[in-house]
């Protein structure tokens, strides 16, 4: 719980900062929609992730994983606002509140989520160990061989497949614990082997949601 508390802070703070001093209209209802649809309830369940294969594979975890911490969870918040929009999910709420949509409009709703995916790199682009192979890892995580390939799949299929929720699912959660594991400069083979860890974490996950949710099993 220490280290979520930390978390948010920080999180929290790398907002502030970023709309410091710029104080314009746009600017502010920009800031509010963000931080309402990145500092709401939830489980950070991405970034502590990152911390604990960080942890798992190295020293000065905290400190080292960080960037790709509060990257991973500007990216989950992006894809929420997306998947909730009309033309998608089309639900009204989240987590028990309006969801972004709903509160700020659907315009605003896309360039929040744009701005929050955008703003995710900035991160990893400033990482102490490897700035440039985290990129491309979250990058690969979630563009057309990943995330979003999983969210096509799963507009167009009538049924879930294993592969949709290994991408649309599961590739942040491995993308998650190998970015951990890079930023403190573990080996290949540790960082292949909390990769696998977060893929297989990942599947399990959006399967135990699903049930929960009382949606049909995949086949």
């Amino acid at each position: 719980m220490e280290l979520k508390s930390h978390f948010e802070m920080r999180l929290k703070r790398s907002l502030d900062e970023r709309f410091e001093g710029n104080k314009t209209p746009a600017a502010k209802l920009l800031k509010a929609a963000m931080s309402y649809a990145l500092l709401g309830e939830g489980k950070r369940i991405r970034p502590l992730m990152v911390f604990e294969a960080a942890e798992l594979s190295g020293k000065h975890a905290l400190r080292l994983a960080m960037p790709a911490a509060l990257a991973v969870e500007y990216i989950h918040a992006y894809s929420l606002i997306h998947d909730d929009l009309p033309c998608m999910d089309d639900d009204d709420y989240r987590r028990g509140k309006p969801s972004t949509h709903r509160k700020f409009g659907e315009a605003i709703a896309v360039l929040t989520g744009d701005a929050l995916l955008s703003d995710a790199f900035r991160f990893v682009a400033n990482a102490a160990v490897q700035p440039a192979r985290q990129c491309l890892v979250l990058s690969e995580a979630i563009g057309s061989l990943g995330m979003i390939l999983g969210q096509v799949d799963d507009l167009i299929s009538p049924r879930k497949t294993v592969e949709t929720l290994k991408n649309k699912t599961g590739k942040l959660f491995e993308c998650a614990c190998r970015l951990g594991a890079i930023s403190v400069g573990a080996s290949k083979a540790q960082e292949e082997k909390m990769a696998r860890f977060g893929a297989d974490f990942g599947l399990q996950f959006q399967l135990a949601d699903d049930a929960a949710d009382g949606e049909s099993p995949i086949f």
